[in-house]
This record gives C-alpha cells, sequence and structure tokens, in this order.
C-alpha cells in the first residue's frame, strides 16, 4: 500500500466528515 495514497484517502475522509459535521 502506498503511504501518500493513504494520506490522500484520509484528507478526502476528513474533508467529507468536516462537510457532514458542518451541515448539522
Amino acid at each position: 500500500m502506498c503511504f501518500s495514497c493513504s494520506i490522500e484517502l484520509h484528507e478526502k475522509v476528513i474533508d467529507t466528515f468536516i462537510e457532514k459535521y458542518m451541515f448539522c
């Protein structure tokens, strides 16, 4: 597993999480 790819995915998940939190 590529480390940078894993980081990129993590950032996407965090972005989505923050987005949903903002809409709450």
